[in-house]
């Protein structure tokens, strides 16, 4: 499964990325507008003891975590805790700043990187499930990506944003359903999504489409693949849409107030470091990599690294 108009992984795509994105954006203009309320927004969000590394310039890296622990409300297709314990890295968000220039990356949370803590191979989204200290290793051994900042959002906090925004409109190819997701877009064409069937869509990896009447199955690297791509497009939905309500101080005052409960960082990470992290507009570049016939895992090959070198990542450079 391709989303229509989808960009090939590796290749630049124009977008207002992120749930992430949305929130940052939203928290400079509660700032500007109500500078009281960065008090209270402040101390809203979460905190813990996530390692960092060092490395050239400024690097925030956004993690949406697949943690049973913050589910939407309504009837829950994710299981529980005890279904599925502990949490992965879902989505992989890289910004990174040095020497006047600004790179956005979405790292593939199958990517297979060597950690020396465990002197193992990992995907990236199992990693974080091992801790973050693992992840963060895995980041700086394999890819040469520090970590100045780390900022996780939670499913209820992706969800939460789509919904105070008043939904998202993403136009549908064909017919699509995920049963294990909780996901069923019965026709083609623009769909407004609520903050439930987003997150279905963008956690959807057996989907099946209607394509000339017949309902055909996606193979695991297309569902995969697709399964990033329809993120990148339903968070660019959400920055577009949350940008268009900037201009009335009490609906963004609202919309911030409710996700920043949802947001956990460093304990050196402030909310002007979050302000910081988030250019006006850029591209976001899918870091490309080689997949493996059948089966999940990606592997690291020189496209990979070459797309990370230009951004201002090498091997060799960070230091935890």
């Amino acid at each position: 499964m391709t989303p229509a108009h989808a960009a090939k992984p590796g290749r630049h795509r124009k977008i207002f990325v992120a749930a992430g994105a949305a929130l940052l954006a939203l928290l400079l203009a509660i700032c500007v507008t109500i500078p009281v309320d960065y008090l209270v927004l402040n101390a809203r969000i979460d905190r813990s003891d996530f390692p960092l590394s060092s490395g050239p310039g400024e690097t925030w890296v956004i993690i949406g975590s697949d943690s049973r622990d913050d589910l939407p409300d309504g009837r829950n297709v994710y299981g529980t805790t005890a279904d599925t314990p502990g949490q992965r890295a879902d989505v992989i968000l890289v910004v990174h700043k040095a020497e006047g220039k600004t790179s956005v990356l979405s790292l593939p949370r199958d990517l297979v990187a060597y950690n020396t803590e465990t002197q193992g191979l990992e995907r990236l989204a199992l990693s974080w499930r091992n801790g973050p200290d693992e992840f963060v290793s895995s980041l700086c051994d394999s890819l040469g990506v520090n970590v100045s900042h780390l900022i996780i959002v939670t499913m209820a906090g992706f969800a939460s944003i789509v919904d105070a925004v008043g939904g998202v409109e993403v136009n549908i190819e064909h017919p699509l359903k995920d049963a294990k997701a909780g996901l069923d877009l019965p026709h083609a064409g623009p769909h407004v999504l609520d903050g439930k069937t987003a997150l279905a869509l963008v956690r959807s990896r057996h989907p099946i489409q209607e394509i000339d009447g017949d309902w055909r199955e996606s193979s695991v690297n297309a569902g995969s693949t697709a399964r990033t791509e329809w993120a990148g497009r339903v968070f660019a939905a959400t920055m577009s849409t949350a940008k268009s309500q900037l201009i009335d101080p009490l609906a963004t005052q609202n919309l911030a107030l409710a996700v920043t409960n949802h947001i956990t960082t460093d304990r050196d990470t402030s909310l002007a470091d979050l302000l910081r992290a988030w250019p006006d507009s850029t591209s976001v570049i899918d870091v490309p990599a080689q997949p493996s016939p059948g089966v999940l895992p990606l592997q690291i090959n020189q496209e990979t690294l070459d797309t990370l070198a230009a951004a201002g990542f090498k091997p060799g450079q960070c230091h935890t």
